[in-house]
């Protein structure tokens, strides 16, 4: 029944998430990773328009600074786009063209994949579906996964990949399978092609992997070390390639220009964690689990604690010393987001283990309801401009000055929602077409979701 579950979960996120769709992109990087996967259509090179986040590749011409796996899997939706503006060129209920619309949707697949992933973890833990579907459901709507679902930045897939990853040690761990092991090592060594940051949390899912083959024979563990090891050298390797490709050398200019300094950790720490702009806790209220679900991890799987609890610190002492630690005008930790699943899965392991107990599931209710609310309200403003949901909450109460970030105006903000610029120019054929479409998507899902949750068996 779990690969139902999974389905029925990724058609409901996918669903929900598709409702919140922009359909356009709405940043810089988000143009230059979209120019990029059409170079590689069109051109068959990584040539881009020139702008300030690009830099020089070999040859003198404008490039990105990315790795290439992101730009590599939105071929497909450019393709699907491309045949779309063949057949209804420009249609004015889009904002731009075909391609540029369902490129954006990226993420919205990719989140939807990740938490499957969050939700097989915490089955493979031992969990019962109607806990393991709640810890699921509070991450994919309490938390700024929702919210940065709907953009091209690369940190959703970097926090999918390293969830596969746990996914498959945990899955070799308890059933010795090596496909699972197979599985976390392609996951580790492709996350360097997408982002060169993910490397600070290897040391993490390396500790993972020591724990599950820990009490094995030595040759069956210098075995399992080296399958592991030659997997993620193969990624590394692709990484060096590209930037050969891009740059004629195997680092890359791409990653010479950062500052890194101790001094920045007062500013930045307290920024990350606390801040109304991108404070982790305001944006992932039920992270108010955190400590009491490390020490249920702790005492469910002393592993699986200790490599999250390793992951989540090596990502807070990088961007914790970095300069550029907000990036950009955005709600949220965005570059906390591809651990933050990881963390959250603290939370996870706490409801599969309390879920029972009411003093555990009202809080948890309402800690995730606050985030709904939070993150809904993110989901629907252009994130660039506006003032998230706790910046207006703290301009309400008077607590910060807020210069360049507009207030909340209904019709605007909700203008830039794709179904809402339906509404709102009158294309009532486009919208109930597209509502339907996802309705169904939505209420498949639930027919196989909801039962589950009466059953005695679950």
């Amino acid at each position: 029944m779990t690969w139902k579950y999974s389905l029925a979960l990724f058609l409901f996120f996918v669903g929900l998430y598709l409702l919140t769709s922009p359909g356009h992109l709405y940043t810089i990087d988000s143009e230059v990773s979209y120019e990029t996967t059409q170079s590689l259509v069109t051109r068959g090179n990584l040539d881009v328009s020139g702008n300030r986040i690009t830099v020089k590749d070999a040859e003198g011409h404008s490039t990105g600074r990315y790795g290439l796996l992101q730009m590599v899997l939105c071929i497909p939706l450019y393709l699907g786009g491309q045949a779309m503006d063949a057949m209804f060129p420009n249609p004015d209920f889009l904002y731009e063209n075909w391609r540029i619309t369902l490129v954006a949707t990226f993420n919205q697949f990719v989140a939807a994949v990740g938490l499957v992933l969050f939700y097989l973890i915490l089955r493979e833990l031992g969990g019962k579906h109607p806990a393991c579907l709640a810890a699921t459901l509070s991450l994919g709507f309490a938390t700024p996964w929702w919210t940065y679902s709907r953009d091209l930045f690369r940190q959703p897939i970097a926090g999918v990949l390293f969830l596969w990853a746990i996914w498959g040690v945990l899955r070799y761990g308890n059933s010795r399978r090596k496909s699972g092991l197979l599985e976390a090592a392609i996951a580790t060594g492709l996350s360097i092609t997408n982002r060169i940051t993910v490397v600070v949390a290897w040391p993490g899912l390396f500790l993972l992997l020591v724990s599950r083959v820990w009490g094995e024979n030595r040759k069956k563990i210098l075995q399992l070390i080296s399958i592991t090891t030659i997997l993620v050298t193969v990624g590394i390797l692709l990484q060096i390639a590209t930037n050969y490709w891009r740059f004629g050398h195997w680092w890359g200019w791409a990653y010479t220009e950062r500052i890194f300094s101790l001094s920045f950790i007062p500013r930045n720490v307290p920024d990350l964690l606390l801040s109304p702009a991108r404070g982790l806790f305001l944006f992932c209220p039920a992270l108010i689990f955190v400590f009491h679900g490390a020490m249920a991890t702790w005492r469910k799987d002393r592993g699986l604690a200790a490599a999250i609890a390793l992951m989540f610190a090596a990502k807070m002492a990088l961007f914790g010393t970095y300069y550029d630690y907000t990036g950009g005008m955005n709600p949220g930790p965005r570059y906390l987001i591809p651990i933050m699943p990881v963390l959250y899965l603290y939370v996870g392991v706490l409801a599969i283990t309390e879920w029972k107990q009411k003093s555990f599931r009202y809080p948890f209710y309402f800690f995730s309801g606050i985030g709904f609310i939070a993150n809904g309200f993110n989901s629907i403003t252009p994130y660039h401009l506006s003032m998230t949901f706790w910046d207006q909450v703290s301009r309400y109460f008077g607590i910060e000055k807020y210069e360049g970030r507009r207030p909340w105006d209904t019709k605007q903000e909700f203008y830039d929602v794709l179904i809402g610029r339906w509404i709102l120019d009158g294309h009532y054929a486009v919208l109930v077409i597209y509502v339907t479409i996802i309705g169904a998507l939505i209420a498949v899902s639930l027919y196989w979701l909801l039962p589950t949750l009466r059953s005695r068996e679950e």
